[in-house]
């Protein structure tokens, strides 16, 4: 929380990022939990389906693999991204340092993503990204 900053950009599970408009100081004692995420150290707090991205440790993200984001999620609203640019964008955010993986579908799943529901995954904020 001391590293945000007006205009400080945050990612979303809903999609767009949202910058913070303004910060204010609260003096009086709070419940604190320290805990830590094995793996991504990365989670959502919030509303379900809204939450911010957060993260257990220094800033989750580079410039690099914010932008990376942001491209998955753009093709997210789009209804989703060819497969030659799935795959293209999977390169794109390995070589930013973010675990992608995909174009891929997950036959033993429930049945929203299997059979012909190709998709891939960016980072730990965009998942399942329709794949054409």
């Amino acid at each position: 929380a001391r590293e945000l900053g007006i205009g400080t950009s945050i990612v979303t599970r809903a999609g767009p990022s949202v910058r913070v408009a303004s910060i204010t100081r609260h003096e009086a004692p709070a419940p604190v939990y320290n805990f830590e995420v094995e793996g991504t150290h990365s989670y959502f707090v919030g509303h379900l389906g809204q939450g911010i991205c957060v993260h257990d440790g220094p800033c989750p993200f580079t410039e690099e693999q914010g932008i990376v984001i942001q491209w998955a999620k753009e093709y997210g609203k789009r209804g989703g991204i060819s497969r030659p640019d799935a795959i293209a964008l999977v390169d794109l955010a390995q070589q930013a340092g973010l675990n992608a993986h995909g174009p891929e579908i997950h036959p033993n799943r429930a049945p929203k993503w299997s059979g012909l529901n190709w998709h891939l995954h960016v980072g730990d904020c965009v998942d399942h990204l329709p794949v054409h």
